[in-house]
């Protein structure tokens, strides 16, 4: 089956990674920006030392670093752009997946019309020439989150079901490695398949705790070598101190402008930055003492409680991190901005070009997912997305909403677009759409999306 599914979504495979490899070739002299380059910093140390060292305040997953050090050690110079070769190839498998999920929820007309979208999709195109590790991540996460729906959708839990729930556990395990994110989805995730799995408490435990412990023994190895380096336990790193110091502290800043375009962005909103993240209380400073993962908890316990001395401050810039989190910019249009992209790419009518289609892509893919959501037939399928949309959503957008955090869920929403925009054929109906709450979804976007958007207009008007 997998076999005749790869050879149908040969062409919209094959025009993504043709679009992807061309960005690449146009973008091979493009500079590290930011978190890029601690990412060749600690590859070049692993290389030398035969270590993985943390970077003082972070202590990152180590899935990119010992990745991009495996093509520093092959090829030398040349190992970065061997690096990204790769990311394109797997960008395949997000895809392939994409494609997958949508022959598995919906039917072969919805799955391909996703896989169209993603081919083009730009947001989704940058980071396969980028530094970062999201897309190593989604080849692990996507076809892990397929495994855990195709098990969920047997009647009766059977050998089958079992070994569907240990592949997908240890696949979002592995993913871990590569970004730490989905650490408290997975629990999640094992609390859901122990509800929807019908039959006695037993039944319905051993599935769970199978999923669960998959993912356990995934992380496991690395958990105990944190241990035993600095006497805490840090299941794959030690980032989140740092991000709530970022993201909650009272010094707002939206990462996804650069700062020579930040001021200007903020003065076209400053009615709205004013009630939202004005007045703001002081602040803390970052914990010093101990060790990395020390400083994390203790930046945690601080963020925490910041939080309860100044709850409503706390839940006004909120809703200013999560209009952030759906905001329709990206990194693909921030590398456009800082002036990343040389050659063809660089020429003003091709730059406009790029980065307004890149906001059209995201607004029309987000608001169409919202029908899409709703014609899923199938109830587990439709727990499972939902789960994993509102965990981010509500869980990781309020830590610190930037555009990034998104792309775990992108993949999905591109799933539920093509959902929408796909005609039901005969053998495969599919439920009317719910407009009422799509209504309601639609409206919370809207106001959202109204929040940012005269900073997101000043941005995009100085970029090209």
């Amino acid at each position: 089956m997998i076999k005749g599914s790869v050879q149908r979504a040969l062409p919209f495979l094959a025009t993504g990674l043709g679009i992807r490899l061309l960005f690449l070739f146009l973008a091979s002299d493009i500079e590290p920006h930011a978190d890029e380059s601690n990412y060749i910093y600690l590859a070049l140390c692993l290389n030398r030392f035969s270590i993985l060292i943390d970077c003082y305040n972070f202590l990152w997953p180590p899935g990119y670093p010992a990745y991009l050090a495996f093509f520093l050690d092959r090829f030398g110079v040349d190992g970065i752009f061997a690096a990204k070769l790769v990311q394109v190839a797997l960008s395949g498998v997000v895809g392939l997946s994409i494609y997958l999920f949508g022959l598995q929820i919906y039917h072969p007309r919805a799955a391909r019309t996703a896989g169209w979208i993603w081919a083009f999709y730009l947001p989704l195109v940058g980071f396969t020439h980028y530094l970062w590790p999201e897309t190593i991540f989604l080849a692990l996460f996507l076809p892990g989150l397929l495994l855990l729906i195709k098990a969920l959708g047997h009647e009766t839990t059977t050998g089958k079901t079992d070994r569907l729930l240990l592949l997908a556990g240890l696949l979002l395990g592995f993913s871990l490695y590569f970004k730490e994110v989905a650490l408290y989805l997975i629990l999640l995730l094992s609390c859901l398949i122990f509800l929807k799995v019908r039959g006695s408490l037993s039944n319905r435990g051993r599935p769970a705790v199978t999923f669960l412990l998959a993912a356990i023994v995934a992380i496991l190895p690395w958990t105990l070598r944190n241990y035993e380096v600095y006497k805490q336990v840090a299941p794959v790193g030690a980032t989140l101190g740092v991000n709530l110091y970022l993201g909650m502290n009272s010094k707002y800043k939206n990462l996804d402008y650069p700062t020579s375009l930040r001021t200007d962005a903020a003065e076209a909103n400053g009615r709205v930055r004013d009630l939202l993240v004005g007045d703001a209380p002081a602040g803390w400073d970052r914990a010093q003492m101990g060790n990395v993962v020390e400083r994390s908890r203790k930046s945690t316990a601080t963020a925490l409680r910041f939080a309860r001395e100044n709850l409503p401050f706390v839940l006004r810039s909120r809703v200013k991190q999560i209009a952030d989190f759906v905001s329709p910019v990206s990194f693909f249009v921030r590398h456009f901005a800082l002036e990343k992209y040389g050659g063809i790419l660089s020429a003003p009518v091709v730059t406009r070009s790029l980065v307004y289609l890149a906001v059209l892509m995201t607004i029309s893919v987000t608001a169409l997912s919202t029908a899409g959501f709703f014609r899923i037939p199938s109830h587990p399928t439709r727990m499972v997305l939902a789960v994993v949309i509102v965990y981010f959503l509500a869980v990781i957008a309020p830590l610190g909403g930037l555009s990034r955090y998104r792309i775990p869920i992108e993949p999905l929403l591109i799933l539920l677009a093509g959902g929408a925009l796909s005609r039901a054929t005969i053998s495969n109906s599919l439920p009317p759409v719910r407009w009422g709450p799509v209504a309601a979804i639609l409206a919370a976007l809207l106001l959202l999306w109204a929040i940012n958007a005269a900073e997101v207009v000043s941005y995009l008007s100085r970029i090209g």
